[in-house]
C-alpha cells in the first residue's frame, strides 16, 4: 500500500474503501484511486501494488519520475509487458462513491501555505 508523506490527513474511509477492493480484484497488479481519472481530492490518494509485481520491476528501464512515483509506470504503460516475464499490468481504478463527500478541496501538504491551513484545522 502506497500512502504519500504529504498526505497526513488521509481519511480512514478512503483507506478502508481501497483495502476492501483487494478481494474484488485478485488479478490486480495495481488498485488505485488516482487513475484513470482523479475523483478524490489531493491528499486522499491510495495505491495498492501486488508485491511480486513491484519487486519484479526493472528500475534501470524506468525514468527518474517513475522511480520516485511508481504509479505512472503502470498508468502510462498499462498494457506493456515487463521485460522479465509475460505479465501484463492489470490496473484497476476505483471511483469515488457518490455518498463519499469531503469537507476540503485539498488535503495535501506541499507548501508552507498548506501547512498553515493544516494548523487551522
Amino acid at each position: 500500500v502506497r500512502l504519500c508523506g504529504d498526505s497526513p490527513l488521509l481519511e480512514p474511509k478512503v483507506l478502508r474503501l481501497m483495502l476492501d477492493q483487494i478481494p474484488r480484484y485478485p488479478d490486480a497488479d495495481v488498485i488505485t484511486n488516482v487513475w484513470p481519472m482523479r475523483e478524490f481530492p489531493p491528499g486522499q490518494s491510495v495505491e495498492i501494488f501486488r508485491a511480486s509485481t513491484f519487486f519484479s520491476m526493472d528500475t534501470e528501464k524506468m525514468s527518474a519520475h517513475e522511480q520516485e512515483h511508481i504509479g505512472p509506470y503502470f498508468y502510462f504503460r498499462p498494457s506493456t509487458p515487463f521485460e522479465t516475464h509475460d505479465l501484463i499490468h492489470h490496473v484497476f481504478g476505483i471511483s469515488r462513491p457518490p455518498d463519499m463527500t469531503f469537507d476540503r478541496d485539498s488535503y495535501v501538504v506541499d507548501t508552507i501555505e498548506d501547512l498553515r491551513r493544516l494548523e487551522e484545522i
